[in-house]
């Protein structure tokens, strides 16, 4: 089920289709928990970033920086994910640069 969702929810942003991929990521955390096996939670912090995307695209801006926070908690690392294209749509929020700066 985590690999047909990831596959739809990529097949669906490849398109440009992200108010279509999003509930596929939805799906995929719905699914799968936070303490899953290592092998899934990747799968799992994939599809909350990808879900923070299609919302940034979908004009839903504070459901993407509430899961931009929830993803950026459980791997920091992916702070550095914050350049990309598909958050352009929140760059202009003070909110946003604050998640910026602390991820840094």
């Amino acid at each position: 089920l985590v690999r047909a969702c990831d596959a739809a929810a990529a097949a669906c942003a490849a398109r440009k289709r992200f108010a279509e991929a999003a509930p596929w990521c939805e799906l995929l955390l719905s699914a799968t928990k936070p303490d899953a096996p290592e092998d899934i939670t990747k799968f799992r912090h994939e599809a909350q970033f990808n879900l923070a995307c299609c919302y940034a695209m979908s004009r839903r801006p504070e459901e993407a920086l509430e899961v931009l926070r929830a993803v950026l908690a459980a791997v920091p690392a992916f702070g550095e994910r914050l350049k990309s294209e598909l958050l352009d749509p929140l760059r202009g929020r003070a909110d946003f640069k604050k998640l910026s700066e602390g991820a840094k």
